[in-house]
């Protein structure tokens, strides 16, 4: 006959209960001594024996203690202690498939355990038990209902479902008791409340939702937040000229915001997208312009929907002010325009016009006043680029070394330069390239990395990894398991490509395996937020994990 921790002396059962609490204050080895103190009098009771195991799991006897669990099952198969406690091992091991099933033995065992029924809700959002999730979190909010981490546990399943309503519902009916609960801090209030107010958009109910806001305000910390939503409300229940306003006071925090820009000319009607709109986008963002002239968004934006002379002007304004300043980015922020063939085609013929008249006259056509004398310089760079993305290298190349002997100092020009070779084909000298480029600024990490990945793509693997350690502390003992550690995804990816070029498919795998490792590990970390998120109420933040968990696996460098 199995015994349970009921059928035991009331001194075993005080030292039942003492070990438990040994365990919680991470008093292993006295919570082991006590576990023997019971099992020298019951050497058959089943629970005992698997608190021991879970005791023993965390002194680094992983074989002793599932088999002191495992007995401790076999002796009594109904006890929820029993399995409970090898859910928490298996979940500490990381094995969560098996610590579910332990947890839900244990939950028909004892449906009414706030423990189980917390363990187990947390492992059924991670496999996405939604509809299980429900039914769990639903008895945990009735058994406690004054605890707020239920109730928004219960509110987010319901949101990923899609059933907003519900979630509102359970979010509004222990809204009440916010003033009640203690443990939260004024931030942690405060997102509670915009959480909801989300919910409500996300119902439809806009007016609602306006109106709740104006409410909740002096009890939002989240000042920033406040404001988007207030915006975004009014916009959609048409109080445009409230609407304007909002979005204003927005940009005037920050006028390199896109949304912010674009949800302000909607205010106004007007959607870049639309032909007939353009003209009157013009005139709206050119008046933002001059009340924000540092704001780059501002002067980029006219570029994404003009075309012809109004999209030239445009670009005039930016790449005048980019050569000037000696900005190197200036053609990969142009680059996005390219998709567009007309508009590639016009930024062709402006930034060749500015090369010609920089180099004859030292000045653009319009000016008087001669120009820096690396402009001339910077807009050859820009050619050199453009003629790249057309596939023209034999004249990129011209005219990059056209370029770096006008500036043989400037490390950029050595990098594009590199860039062109490896289109054109030229692995090796582009590799070449880049590390020379590398040794004129041993200290610039990013530059190192291009070269790194430069080498590989040459199949200079030993070179690479010299390259790659540079840049990892000085006191790691095995910097490779470092650079694994480190997540450096690129690298492996890179590397394992390089083995497979070289035949070495032992290591090519090897390396995409430490790629899978890595993407994996973002599914098991994410373990650790379905409780930190609820209890610190970070919960727009929470949800936005689990959908970008839900697509991880689609990302590029993992499907490339």
């Amino acid at each position: 006959m199995s015994l349970t921790i009921s059928d035991l002396p009331h001194k075993e059962q005080t030292l039942f209960r003492s070990a438990l609490k040994l365990y919680e204050v991470r008093q292993y080895k006295k919570g082991l001594k006590t576990c023997d103190l019971i099992l020298k009098t019951f050497p058959n009771h089943g629970e005992t024996l698997a608190v021991k195991g879970m005791f023993l799991s965390n002194m680094e006897r992983k074989e002793e203690a599932y088999e002191h669990i495992k007995r401790g099952i076999e002796i009594n198969p109904n006890s929820s202690i029993s399995w409970h406690v090898s859910g928490i091992v298996n979940r500490g091991d990381q094995k969560y498939e098996e610590a579910l099933e332990c947890y839900e033995k244990a939950a028909k065992v004892d449906s009414e355990n706030v423990h189980i029924l917390r363990d187990l809700s947390q492992l059924q959002i991670h496999f996405r038990q939604y509809e299980k999730l429900v039914v769990t979190r639903t008895k945990l909010a009735k058994l406690n209902p004054l605890h707020t981490v239920f109730w928004l546990g219960l509110a987010i399943v319901h949101q990923m479902l899609g059933r907003y309503d519900l979630a509102l519902k359970a979010i509004t009916s222990h809204e009440g008791n916010l003033k009640h609960d203690t443990t939260l801090l004024k931030n942690e209030i405060s997102e509670v409340l915009m959480y909801k107010n989300w919910l409500m958009e996300l119902n439809g109910d806009y007016q609602q939702a306006l109106e709740n806001l104006k409410e909740i305000r002096l009890r939002i910390t989240d000042i920033t937040a406040w404001k988007e939503q207030k915006a975004n409300l009014l916009l959609k229940v048409e109080r445009r000229e409230a609407a304007a306003m909002a979005y204003q006071e927005l940009i005037e925090r920050n006028p390199d915001n896109n949304a912010y820009v674009r949800g302000y000319l909607a205010c106004n009607g007007l959607d870049m997208a639309c032909a007939d709109d353009k003209d009157t986008v013009l005139e709206v963002i050119d008046s933002l312009q001059q009340q924000f002239p540092s704001s780059n968004t501002l002067k980029f934006l006219p570029l994404t929907f003009c075309e012809g002379d109004s999209f030239i002007s445009a670009a005039e304004t930016l790449a005048k002010h980019a050569l000037r300043k000696g900005i190197p980015s200036l053609f990969t922020s142009f680059k996005t325009l390219y998709a567009n063939e007309a508009k590639g085609a016009a930024l062709g013929r402006l930034m060749e016009g500015y090369a010609t008249q920089l180099r004859d006259t030292s000045r653009f056509s319009d000016s008087t006043d001669d120009e820096p004398a690396t402009a001339s310089m910077w807009s050859t760079f820009y050619m050199a680029q453009h003629a790249d993305y057309y596939g023209d290298y034999e004249r990129a190349l011209q005219l990059i070394e056209d370029a770096i002997r006008a500036a043989p100092d400037t490390v950029e020009l050595y990098m594009v330069k590199a860039k062109i070779l490896k289109h054109a084909g030229d692995v090796s000298g582009a590799r070449n390239t880049m590390d020379f480029a590398r040794q004129m600024d041993l200290k610039d990490r990013f530059v190192n990395s291009k070269t790194v990945k430069y080498m590989l793509r040459n199949n200079d693997v030993e070179e690479a990894e010299k390259m790659m350690v540079m840049f990892v502390r000085d006191d790691a003992a095995h910097k490779i398991q470092e650079i694994v550690d480190m997540q450096a995804i690129w690298y492996m990816h890179e590397r394992g490509d390089a083995y497979r070029r070289l035949g070495d498919i032992g290591r090519a795998l090897k390396q995409y395996h430490q790629v899978q490792f890595c993407f994996d590990s973002y599914q098991r970390v994410q373990f650790d937020f379905h409780s930190y998120s609820l209890r610190k109420a970070t919960v727009r933040s929470y949800v936005d994990i689990l959908q970008w968990e839900d697509q991880v696996y689609s990302h590029n460098t993992f499907v490339g």
